[in-house]
């Protein structure tokens, strides 16, 4: 039986601002196959779905272009994956005027011929790692995780862990440094990493994280602390409080290596459905060497979430 292809948190996205849509022409199946179009400008939101025309925000003060591609899931399972592009494309660059953009897409008239490689690398050994309905993508982006300039095409994952892949890519001379992102998801979390440079044949030098693991938490109204599990050297240790009903609402950065955090307690008077909204959880989440100003991490690795008690 083939699984279906799982959901897959990559980075966290943005909308800076300026509206930028239009109509795309000349895909090769709109109604079957996945439209991706992303901004050559960092910390953008970008668009993924079947459609005939897109949506996204971009900077009002920075220049840009737009990328796209056009691509299936032709077949996924724990250790191997079909995903075939169909087409590249680019706009040219693009100098914002201030208002919301109109910019149409054409698969023929802008059509990019990619650069194809076949490359390898090494999955850790562990439970993580050797989930059987695990899923994986290799792209080529920048170091906010958001430009996409290039994706694995296929990937198959041997009894021994190593993973080969086979990515297409273009080339852009405007284009931020590029990164090949390694994205890890299993049943208990996910683990990235960012490889500096742009796609390559032959083998590459991958490290992934596991997610850490905590203990129950206490009420949250007083102060607490969380025990960590899984805690290495290299990464901070992170705490972050979000809702499910309202998104992202406080982090706290930990130590390298930390074993555990500390939850403040709230100051008097403050009610804690407040400081912690609706369906407030609390997730754990480790982080390498942190691209500034950005928030994403050469090495990143989130894993289970708990609810949060109140009282």
């Amino acid at each position: 039986m083939v699984a279906t292809r799982p959901t897959i948190y990559v980075t966290p996205t943005y909308s800076p601002g300026l509206r930028v849509s239009g109509d795309v022409a000349n895909l090769v199946d709109p109604e079957n196959h996945t439209l991706l179009v992303s901004a050559t400008v960092p910390r953008t939101n970008r668009f993924t779905q079947p459609a005939t025309s897109y949506e996204l925000y971009a900077w009002p003060s920075i220049d840009f272009a737009l990328v796209a591609y056009e691509y299936s899931s032709e077949s996924f399972s724990g250790s191997s994956a079909r995903e075939p592009v169909y087409g590249w494309a680019s706009t040219p660059n693009h100098r914002p005027t201030g208002a919301d953009e109109r910019i149409d897409i054409d698969f023929v008239a802008q059509r990019i011929m990619p650069t194809t490689v076949s490359a390898s690398f090494v999955l850790p050994r562990g439970t993580f790692f050797e989930d059987p309905d695990r899923g994986m993508y290799v792209t080529e982006t920048d170091e906010t995780a958001t430009q996409i300039t290039g994706t694995h095409v296929a990937y198959d994952i041997a009894i021994d862990q190593t993973v080969t892949y086979t990515l297409e890519s273009i080339d852009l001379p405007f284009l931020s440094p590029r990164y090949t992102q390694v994205l890890f998801v299993a049943t208990d979390g996910t683990a990235s990493a960012m490889v500096a440079g742009r796609a390559r044949s032959g083998p590459i030098d991958v490290e992934l994280l596991a997610p850490p693991t905590f203990a129950a938490i206490g009420p949250v109204a007083r102060a607490s602390v969380v025990s960590v599990t899984g805690a290495v050297p290299e990464a901070r240790t992170n705490l972050r409080v979000y809702s499910t009903t309202e998104g992202a609402t406080w982090r706290i950065e930990g130590a390298r290596g930390a074993s555990e955090v500390r939850i403040p307690e709230l100051p008097s008077g403050v009610d804690p459905a407040l400081a912690y909204p609706l369906g407030a959880r609390v997730a754990l989440d480790l982080c390498a060497d942190r691209f500034v100003p950005y928030y994403n991490c050469r090495l990143f690795a989130g894993g289970e979430n708990r609810p949060i008690a109140l009282e």
